[in-house]
């Protein structure tokens, strides 16, 4: 039996913009799935594991700059979708998520597949609605309409994020032999547009707050962002005009100006009084736990932040104000102001940033071979405009130590910073964004989500590179685990998988090496690879490993 209004949920979400949808198949869901797959106009992707789907969707909505649709069939489907649906909560990704679901009577009566949904991701979306059951009435029907353009509007605009329509479905599923699916014509008079939805504010320091800072030690810290070329030239004039250093992790996407600080991973702030006094932060979260905790604990900190909602961000604990701007509006504001920072802050901090980064050359040119080393030939030998996709655990780590990639955009999960999506995200990026697409992970987040591949839609210009020491590696870098006499039991936990096995089973190349002379050979031949998704996993010793991270964080303890 056809059901009209959830016909038309596909032909609002056409209307309102939506292009993608990923479906994971099921029972409860098809009149769902039906209505989507036969419609013109949005493109569809069938993946059967739904936290992989989850975060395909999040990868393809970052590419497409739109949000995407998620459908999945009833119970426990639905809560594999929560991983990607919390990633993209607090990365600002916009998703449109639908899940099947049993009419209300039938929950908590022991019915199959049946949880109480509604409601689920109440505390990780913008907003979550309840489709009607009954549309016996003209006002049922058009609210299950204006559910869905009010949904898709919420998702969209600033701040972006996830928002959830539960739809419950009663049998029949499918429609019968003689019923077409003919989308309702009328939905369109509901469209509506506020062209002003979107808009970022425009709030700036008042004077007295730029009398309060000036000849202060001023510092600007970028968290996770979009790359935005005319926002690198803006910060790299205040470095030089104003004296304002730009302190950036790989994740803020600010790797053109020769201005920008890389390398504080690597160097001591505490050191010669270069702690800044303010700070004026953007964007989200910062990898570098170091600079974190030396902002938090450095006593009288003032700090602004510049973000799209009322949400107090306040990593440092100091946030003095938030600013409802966009960066870009912000630092040409600061540009013009009278602002001048402590004379000569700028010049130490970039001196050092230069030493760091070629004392940090010559170690890895006379350490020997492991992971790091490896990762650094990788990053070097990665085409510039490629887009560049980090793993959680070392991969993200080791970019960052290493400054990143000039020309290139940077992607990495670090909303909830989970291993778990890592393969799915840079697969649905990939989908979309015909660029080079790296993924460089470790073996744990790689197999923990080989069902990123269990589909028929692997794009060929997604390459993937394995660091693969068999166990979760990082545990034995990082201070506390590496201390402990569990640590290969209960925190490294070895496994001695490769991945020749997965790129047989999806049809991917294949390429393997465990030495330097390997892969100075491999590499090149790795990345010209442009006529399908090819795998490079690059093996090494976690106690080699071990050894030259103890090395690194000797160097920078001992100044460099």
């Amino acid at each position: 039996m056809i059901i009209q209004p959830i016909v038309d949920i596909p032909e609002v979400c056409s209307l309102m913009g939506i292009r993608h949808v990923i479906i994971s198949p099921g029972s409860r869901s098809a009149h769902l799935t039906l209505a989507f797959a036969r419609h013109a106009g949005i493109a569809k992707y069938i993946i059967p594991d739904e936290r992989s789907a989850g975060y395909i969707a999040l990868g393809l909505s970052q590419s497409a700059g739109s949000p995407v649709a998620l459908v999945c069939t009833s119970g426990t489907a639905s809560i594999n979708f929560y991983p990607a649906i919390t990633e993209a909560y607090y990365q600002n990704v916009p998703l449109v998520v639908f899940t099947a679901d049993r009419p209300a009577q039938w929950i908590d009566k022991n019915d199959g597949q049946t949880i109480r949904q509604n409601d689920l991701y109440k505390n990780h979306i913008k907003k979550g609605y309840l489709f009607p059951e009954d549309f016996s009435n003209a006002a049922e029907r058009q609210k299950s309409h204006e559910i869905v353009i009010d949904a898709i509007k919420t998702s969209f605009a600033i701040p972006q994020g996830p928002v959830h329509i539960n739809v419950p479905i009663r049998e029949p599923f499918y429609p019968l032999d003689d019923e077409k699916m003919v989308f309702d014509p009328g939905v369109k008079k509901l469209i509506t547009r506020d062209p002003g939805e979107n808009a970022c504010g425009n709030e700036f320091l008042s004077v007295d707050e730029i009398d309060s800072i000036t000849n202060k030690k001023v510092a600007i810290v970028a968290g996770q962002h979009h790359k935005e070329p005319e926002l690198d030239g803006i910060l790299n004039r205040l470095s030089y005009e104003k004296g304002i250093p730009v302190f950036s992790d790989v994740i803020a996407n600010l790797n053109t100006p020769e201005s920008v600080i890389r390398f504080h991973d690597s160097f001591d702030l505490r050191q010669d009084d270069l702690i800044p006094d303010v700070i004026i932060t953007f964007g989200r979260s910062i990898i570098s736990k170091k600079l974190k905790m030396t902002l938090r604990n450095s006593g009288e900190l003032i700090h602004f932040h510049m973000q799209e909602n009322d949400y107090p961000a306040d990593t440092y604990l100091s946030l003095r104000r938030i600013f409802k701007s966009s960066p870009k509006d912000f630092f040409k504001e600061l540009l013009r102001s009278s602002l001048n920072a402590r004379q000569g802050y700028f010049d130490r901090l970039n001196d050092l940033n230069q030493k760091t980064s070629e004392s940090l050359s010559n170690f890895l040119v006379s350490t020997e071979f492991g992971e790091f080393k490896a990762f650094s030939h990788v990053l070097k030998k990665i085409p510039e405009k490629s887009v560049i996709h980090l793993a959680n655990s070392m991969a993200v780590r080791y970019a960052n130590i290493l400054g990143g990639k000039s020309n290139s955009e940077v992607y990495c999960n670090r909303g909830t910073s989970g291993i778990d999506g890592s393969n799915s995200t840079a697969l649905g990026h990939a989908l979309y964004n015909k660029k080079p697409n790296y993924l460089l992970t470790g073996d744990m987040a790689f197999f923990y989500d080989r069902n990123a591949f269990w589909h028929n839609v692997i794009p060929k210009n997604l390459k993937i590179v394995i660091f693969n020491n068999h166990g979760g590696g990082i545990f034995r870098l990082i201070d506390g685990p590496a201390q402990q006499p569990e640590l290969e039991q209960y925190f490294e936990t070895e496994q001695k998988l490769t991945a020749r096995n997965t790129a047989l089973d999806f049809n991917m190349d294949y390429y393997f090496c465990d030495n330097e002379s390997d892969l100075a050979t491999i590499l090149p031949e790795f990345i010209k690879k442009n006529d399908t998704s090819a795998i490079l996993e690059i093996e090494s010793n976690s106690y080699v490993n071990q050894k030259v991270f103890q090395a690194y964080k000797s160097l920078i303890k001992n100044g460099t």
